[in-house]
């Protein structure tokens, strides 16, 4: 994903950009870049103007850093790039790590972000809507669900398809429970169809 390069607090940030509308602000797993969000960009480039760094220390961003690695570090540089770019406020979503860095900027600095969505809630949010699924709090990056029917049985279906899940379905206190683990939108959207799939069987 062909991007521009941007000085933000002296270090050197390559930035992609999609579409147009509202700033939306994609932030990468780890170890990751901004090339996990491509399909997300390409689908939402007709509503959200997207903004998807290469984090520092990732990707053609500058693997020479001047400040601290840690989360809160991160999510100054985000709150800074926003600063660069004249945006006051973005939505923003977050992937695995990029989540967790997404939550910190929207506890330091508030007042610029609009909406925050991460990956694992998406995921969440999907399930949720899918009958015959019950799903379990979690504040990991994995979610723990329990499908219609057999849940060993929609395990071995998921894997035919060739979406791969941990299966709990015999193990004591979890019976028919199956958990993932969150992965790039494009392996969670393959999760969540072969999941779907796998339930019209039983329904049928």
């Amino acid at each position: 994903m062909p991007g521009r390069f941007l000085e933000v607090g002296g270090e050197r940030v390559h930035l992609v950009e999609r579409g147009a509308g509202p700033p939306l602000l994609l932030i990468h797993g780890y170890p990751s870049n901004a090339t996990s969000w491509r399909p997300v960009a390409e689908r939402l480039a007709g509503s959200f103007a997207t903004l998807a760094p290469d984090m520092v220390g990732f990707g053609l961003s500058t693997r020479h850093p001047r400040g601290p690695l840690d989360g809160g570090a991160y999510a100054d540089r985000l709150a800074a790039l926003l600063d660069t770019l004249e945006i006051p406020r973005a939505h923003v979503a977050g992937l695995s790590w990029g989540g967790s860095v997404a939550q910190r900027l929207a506890v330091r600095h508030p007042d610029r972000v609009q909406r925050l969505v991460t990956e694992r809630e998406r995921v969440s949010a999907e399930l949720v809507r899918t009958d015959g699924v019950t799903v379990y709090p979690s504040g990991a990056n994995f979610l723990l669900f329990r499908p219609a029917g057999d849940g060993h049985e929609r395990w071995q279906e998921m894997v035919d398809q060739g979406v791969l899940v941990r299966d709990f379905s015999r193990w004591p206190r979890l019976e028919g429970c199956l958990r993932v683990t969150i992965g790039t939108p494009e392996e969670n959207d393959a999760f969540v169809a072969a999941l779907r799939s796998s339930l019209q069987e039983v329904a049928v």
